[in-house]
């Protein structure tokens, strides 16, 4: 684990790590859906700045981070600067998404990779956060609590193509 760190999605401009970055989840999950292509690249970009502004994302800003190891794209995740003004996203999604490509999964990377957005958080100006997960995401929950996580409630979400459950788990997290 040497030279993490996290880009936003704009200051990443090589479709090549992204394609690299799909091909790992598609190997690992065909129904799994890449949210930027080659063939969407310019549209993906203008979405992200809208999406920082709210636009086109119900009013929802959010900022969008590459995780990368030396070179190579290794997760992404996202901060909602304002989940509360959407009832759902605030009680299922919370603050925080992330995610790890599979070959690096159960090595530490989503630990690190979920406090690199709290440090960009508490940097934005947050005192907490909350995280959310379903309840049979062990390596999620593993993470929130690794990262101080209190639970708060587990509240019903809607059901996965990898969940059996819809139970979601909300987690607080001080990040002052």
């Amino acid at each position: 684990m040497s030279n993490l760190y996290i880009v936003e999605d704009s200051e990443l401009t090589d479709i090549t790590k992204i394609e690299e970055y799909n091909k790992e989840f598609q190997d690992t999950f065909p129904n799994w859906k890449p949210f930027v292509t080659e063939d969407n690249f310019e549209l993906f970009l203008k979405e992200i700045e809208d999406k920082k502004q709210g636009i086109g994302n119900d009013g929802i800003k959010e900022i969008f981070y590459w995780f990368m190891e030396e070179d190579k794209i290794i997760g992404s995740g996202s901060i909602r600067l304002n989940p509360e003004i959407d009832e759902y996203i605030e009680k299922v999604c919370g603050h925080l998404f992330y995610q790890i490509i599979p070959s690096k999964r159960g090595k530490g990377y989503g630990t690190i990779l979920c406090k690199k957005l709290l440090e960009k958080m508490k940097e934005l100006g947050y005192k907490e956060a909350i995280i959310t997960c379903y309840e049979t995401n062990i390596g999620s929950i593993r993470i929130i609590e690794k990262v101080s996580g209190k639970l708060i409630e587990t509240v019903e979400g809607e059901k996965s193509e990898k969940h059996d459950s819809s139970k979601i788990k909300r987690y607080k997290i001080n990040i002052e």
